[in-house]
């Protein structure tokens, strides 16, 4: 299952609504999205549930910019991007269906680095890392190397880190991928 999510309704919400419309996808001669519709409105939980290769994910990189549609508009707040830029960047995560850390850094590492290189774009609302490690259950192991952790501390890693930015927009590819049932809970 993917899970859009809208984490906190903010006044200051700068791209949202988020839509998607019309959007075609092509691998080749095989046609994975055709006129696909989204819409997501500040403080939405919205559910996209599909078998395998049915194009959930390849809708998530359009979203977020890592890949062009053939066919379709992206909007923020009403504006039409034809680029993702930074200023939308900045406001949204995507936690992608693989953890994508880096596995020599620490969990506190790869949380400060994602935090840091976010620059002057960081919002006022950021989290400390180390408080957003610990609410995860990561607070003994904070600074060992992730190459020692299991697939699910790996994925509560990468959640540390997209929510450690206070997204206006929070994009979860398969977020339950390896995490037990405390995982899932926290």
């Amino acid at each position: 299952m993917c899970i859009l999510v809208r984490l906190a309704v903010r006044v200051s919400a700068t791209i949202l609504p988020v839509e998607l419309r019309g959007i075609t996808c092509r691998f080749g001669r095989k046609a994975v999205l055709r006129g696909v519709d989204l819409e997501v409105r500040a403080g939405e939980v919205v559910g996209l549930l599909g078998q395998n290769g049915a194009g959930k994910t390849t809708l998530f990189s359009i979203l977020v910019g890592l890949r062009q549609p053939d066919d379709g508009v992206r909007r923020f707040a009403g504006r039409e991007r034809v680029e993702v830029e930074l200023d939308v960047r900045a406001r949204l995560a995507w936690l992608a269906h693989s953890p994508q850390i880096y596995p020599l850094l620490s969990a506190r590492e790869n949380v400060e680095l994602f935090v840091e290189l976010a620059g002057d774009a960081r919002p006022t609302g950021a989290r400390e890392p180390v408080a957003m490690l610990e609410r995860l259950g990561l607070g003994d192991v904070i600074d060992r190397p992730v190459s020692t952790f299991s697939r699910g501390m790996a994925q509560r890693v990468a959640l540390a880190r997209a929510l450690a930015l206070a997204p206006e927009l929070l994009i979860l590819d398969e977020p339950f991928t390896a995490l037990d049932r405390g995982g899932r809970a926290r």
